[in-house]
């Protein structure tokens, strides 16, 4: 130590033995620390690079965690909305009323005509014209056959003939007929039975038409009936609806003269029978 010391001062600074005259107390006191110092400067300046500035220790204070405020005690209560409380109007109650019944006027029943039938015509009788010819009536039947389906039959009676309309309906051309006496029996097509027509003579009407269609369309009257309103025909029979082609047969009590025509408004097929 006392080598190290002697090599670091230079000519100016106290040597150890110069420290040799602390002879007092306090001054011996104060030449211990200087010593001590200079041995831990010495230490110093061989171990470490000098740069001239100590650097004083910094001293990093602990951070103390900060306590969150306590979380409000306070319970919040949901609050209930009350249900609107509809109340039922109280009944009413009708007091029971008596009526009494109101007798119907007396009426007269309309006369009635008889399916099939025609009102009978109101021309006076020296206008009438007998239908004159037994011929068989051709026009067309079968090939011109027509769109229209026959809708109605029905019978007519007049000052000096009976007449059998059979309306048409819907759209196309006036269809094919032929009428002609035939003999009895008389075959049912197209089963190919025979039945028997009322009266001594049958005059059979054939039309190129559906009477009705295959869909059930036009005439949904009765197909064998006894008219009421003339005396001459005794029968009126559908013998045929196949193949677009419907033939009726009309029993007769004798055969007569008769005429075809034809009527528009609706479309109509008259056949005229002489009453004498």
């Amino acid at each position: 130590m006392s080598q190290i010391v002697g090599r670091r001062h230079l000519t100016g600074m106290t040597s150890i033995g110069d420290l040799g005259s602390c002879g007092r107390p306090g001054v011996r006191a104060l030449c211990l620390v200087a010593c001590a110092v200079l041995a831990v400067s010495a230490c110093s300046d061989d171990d470490d690079v000098a740069t001239g500035t100590t650097l004083a220790p910094i001293t990093t204070a602990a951070l103390t965690p900060t306590s969150a405020p306590p979380a409000s005690s306070t319970t919040v209560e949901p609050t209930t909305t009350p249900a609107p409380i509809t109340v039922a109007p109280a009944a009413t109650t009708v007091p029971a009323t008596t009526i009494q019944p109101t007798p119907a006027p007396a009426t007269t029943p309309a006369p009635t005509v008889a399916p099939g039938t025609e009102p009978p015509a109101s021309e006076p009788a020296d206008d009438c014209e007998a239908p004159a010819g037994r011929d068989t009536f051709d026009d067309g039947y079968p090939n011109r056959m027509s769109s229209m389906v026959g809708s109605d039959i029905r019978t007519g009676a007049h000052p000096c003939f009976e007449r059998v309309v059979i309306e048409l309906a819907g759209s196309g051309d006036m269809p094919g007929v032929r009428v002609e006496y035939v003999d009895d029996p008389v075959l049912l097509s197209p089963s190919d039975q025979t039945v028997d027509i009322d009266g001594d003579a049958t005059l059979v009407i054939s039309v190129a038409a559906w009477m009705p269609s295959m869909e059930r369309e036009g005439y949904a009257g009765p197909t064998d009936f006894h008219p009421t309103n003339v005396s001459l025909i005794e029968e009126v029979r559908q013998i045929e609806n196949f193949e677009g082609l419907t033939a009726w047969a009309i029993g007769l009590g004798d055969e007569r003269d008769f005429e075809v025509g034809y009527l528009d408004a609706p479309p109509r097929i008259v056949v005229d029978i002489a009453i004498d």
